[in-house]
């Protein structure tokens, strides 16, 4: 049976790499946002400073250089999803944003 104080540090190490290197991959690769938003640029969240209107504010958000983007993470909380070692719920805030995001081993 797997050690529960590491498989609690394994999962913690995996949610925060894992938003870590999507907020990463938003903002230096944009046009991949497309399929978190729609045309209208809801998502099920608030980015940034607020939920953006249209994909042209989506985009201007995550063009935005990183030292003057007001994206910073304050914590990011990741827990086993249904109690599988296979599914992550991580939880993302910062100071304008929160996210929920469920990771899934895809092996």
């Amino acid at each position: 049976m797997a050690d529960p104080l590491s498989i609690t540090m394994d999962v913690a190490h995996v949610g925060f790499s894992f938003a870590e290197h999507y907020y990463a991959l938003m903002c230096m690769t944009p046009k991949y946002a497309r399929p978190f938003y729609d045309d209208f640029g809801e998502y099920q969240t608030v980015y940034e400073d607020a939920t953006p209107g249209t994909q042209l504010e989506v985009k201007k958000v995550l063009l935005r250089p990183m030292s003057a983007s007001k994206l910073i993470v304050n914590s990011i909380i990741s827990v086993l999803y249904d109690g599988s070692l296979d599914r992550l719920l991580v939880h993302a805030t910062g100071q304008w944003f929160t996210h929920v995001f469920v990771a899934e081993n895809g092996r």
